[in-house]
């Protein structure tokens, strides 16, 4: 599998000043609310990240670290509407994507892209990544790092170095791309970190303990040995250092919207003639969505309204 991997950093506090009528003055600034409101902190900007602010801690603390930072309320509906048409816009490249579209979320912001079979669309791997970024900055604000790579933990790897001095990255088109080449994923990953492999602070510290430097010697170990040693927790370990899949891909399936009409002719004035149509409409609904193997989240009935003989002016619905 070849998976895209699109992250921009702070897309909450991007898409904030993207909505702002007045520029941000300099200053520290944090997202998530007024420092007296209960509730955490989204995203903060470089400045006050330097004052010790850190997303997912309270308000109030963040105030005492920094009290002189701008405190902004978030707008999740309108964060979600612009990730989704963000989606819309992938979905015009791919059939698989995957992203976590709750502004709450910690993976908020990251998106990926299937680009299997897709270079007879839309050329090599670089160029698509191009034309992506391009298509997407007309509704997410700012340059995605992007990263491509044959498992998800490599292509979210490669994005997290994209850009970087000393790594084989570049901007193409509307992102910065770091390729890790097809059937290269270990080898990628044998000289980072080990601190690479696990968000878990326990695991990197024993990893350091047991002189595990770098992502190749864990790699070279054998199975049973990781297992020994991290559990459950190991065989992850083991096989991402090995540049195998951990985490299979499930990509997101857009909700499907199907619209039915009736006219009904001659218009009707009495309920019991208007039931007999929507009794029809409702059928003809219900049989679709059993041959399509679905089930209806939701479902809205329009009426029109027909104003030949009416008096006065009559709403069209």
């Amino acid at each position: 599998m070849r998976l895209l991997h699109l992250y921009w950093p702070h897309l909450l506090l991007r898409l904030a000043r993207a909505r702002s009528s007045t520029p941000f003055e300099v200053g520290p600034i944090v997202l998530g609310g007024r420092p007296w409101t209960d509730g955490p902190v989204l995203d903060a900007s470089r400045s006050a990240l330097e004052l010790g602010v850190r997303p997912g801690m309270p308000l109030a603390a963040a105030h005492r670290l920094a009290p002189e930072a701008r405190f902004l309320d978030p707008d999740p509906a309108a964060d979600r509407a612009a990730l989704e048409a963000a989606l819309d816009r992938l979905a015009g490249f791919s059939p698989g994507v995957a992203a976590e579209a709750d502004p709450t979320a910690p993976g908020f912001g990251r998106a990926e892209v299937q680009l299997d079979g897709l270079e007879r669309l839309w050329g090599p791997e670089p160029l698509i990544a191009g034309r992506i970024g391009e298509a997407l900055a007309e509704v997410l604000p700012g340059l995605p790092l992007a990263g491509i790579g044959g498992t998800r933990f490599v292509a979210a790897v490669a994005a997290s170095l994209a850009g970087k001095e000393g790594t084989a990255s570049g901007e193409v088109g509307g992102a910065r791309l770091h390729v890790v080449e097809a059937g290269t994923d270990a080898e990628f990953l044998a000289p980072l970190p080990t601190a690479t492999l696990s968000r878990d602070p326990e695991v990197r510290a024993r990893l350091d303990r047991f002189g595990l430097r770098r992502i190749g010697q864990v790699a070279e170990l054998p199975l049973s040995a990781v297992v020994a040693r991290f559990g459950a927790e190991g065989e992850r370990l083991h096989a991402r250092a090995r540049g195998l899949e951990t985490e299979p891909f499930r990509p997101r399936r857009a909700p499907e919207r199907m619209a039915l009409a009736l006219p009904i002719e001659p218009p009707v004035i009495d309920i019991e003639a208007l039931r007999f149509v929507i009794h029809r409409l409702a059928a003809a609904f219900g049989d679709q969505l059993v041959a399509r193997g679905a089930a209806a989240g939701r479902a809205r009935l329009t009426l029109e309204l027909d104003g030949t003989f009416a008096v006065g002016e009559v709403p069209p619905r």
